[in-house]
């Protein structure tokens, strides 16, 4: 078994950097698995129940996403991937202040032009921006290097705390709308049909678990709906709690609209998604600058 796994972060001071990495760690686990607590629903939020919680689905988009931690769920989500099987995969993790590291080694990995199609790429907190862009191909190799060589913290967050964060994240979302473009959906949902997997993880604040979204049946949906979708996971995943505000993420159970809070997909212990990892059948192996075996 083959993963090749590489760390991104922003590229934001020291500083700020060591408390975005200390406050992830410090996330409290939940006394009880998919309980609720009445001080995470703001006033502004439709009230909903546990069991509505788990019926929830984000529109009509079939297999949008599905339970990280369940083992059952992630082999479904990958029933179809024809390509999972027969290309190595990429994982793309958060943490450490290497956030042009994995721009870099991919664009320099495929100047040597043994770089090859990933069968399925998955991508948490930082990881998840760089995601979308390795998954589509090397045409948007141009688009991950100007993401990580051409920002500064001030186009990713501002100081001022929010009633939940100590920044505020409108630069995030604007710089995330620069680079998710209708395009980039068309080209996300070709790899999705051609038998490839795109998976991005975010954490469920209400029930505190992890959640992973299968972005190429996503794009594939297409609209501006989609799209929107698309964009406001990527933020999702990204929101370092109590850094960065976690973002709403609109849902329908039986008829009933209300939304979900979701955070950085690193913020829950990564065991469940690592052994689902694990437990898939080996992908043909492919030599890489680092190959690692763990999700780190």
């Amino acid at each position: 078994m083959m993963e090749f796994t590489v760390r991104v972060a922003y590229r934001l001071s020291g500083m700020m950097t060591a408390g975005l990495v200390g406050l992830t760690l410090a996330l409290p686990s939940p006394t009880l698995a998919g309980a609720i607590s009445e001080n995470q629903r703001s006033a502004e939020r439709t009230p909903f129940t546990l069991q509505e919680s788990l019926q929830a689905k984000p529109g009509a988009i079939r297999d949008a996403r599905f339970a990280a931690d369940s083992v059952e769920e992630y082999r479904n989500a990958l029933a179809s991937a024809t390509k999972a099987n027969q290309e190595p995969w990429l994982v793309l993790s958060g943490g450490g202040e290497n956030g042009a590291y994995a721009a870099g080694l991919l664009s320099g990995w495929q100047e040597t032009g043994s770089r090859p199609r990933f069968g399925v790429v998955t991508g948490i907190s930082t990881g998840a921006l760089i995601a979308p862009l390795a998954f589509a191909g090397a045409a948007y190799d141009g688009a991950l290097k100007d993401a990580y060589t051409t920002i500064t913290a001030a186009d990713v967050f501002e100081f001022g705390s929010t009633p939940s964060s100590l920044v505020d994240t409108w630069p995030l979302t604007k710089l995330i709308e620069r680079f998710v473009t209708p395009d980039l959906l068309k080209s996300v949902a070709e790899e999705h049909n051609q038998g490839r997997r795109l998976f991005v993880l975010t954490t469920n604040v209400d029930t505190q678990r992890p959640v992973a979204w299968n972005m190429g049946a996503i794009a594939a949906e297409g609209g501006e709906q989609s799209l929107k979708l698309f964009r406001t996971i990527l933020l999702a995943s990204s929101a370092v709690p109590g850094i960065f505000p976690s973002v709403e993420i609109p849902v329908v159970a039986n008829g009933k609209r209300f939304a979900e809070m979701h955070s950085d997909g690193g913020s829950r212990r990564r065991s469940s998604w690592r052994r689902n990892l694990s437990s898939r059948a080996s992908p043909p192996r492919s030599r890489s600058p680092t190959s690692r075996s763990t999700w780190s």
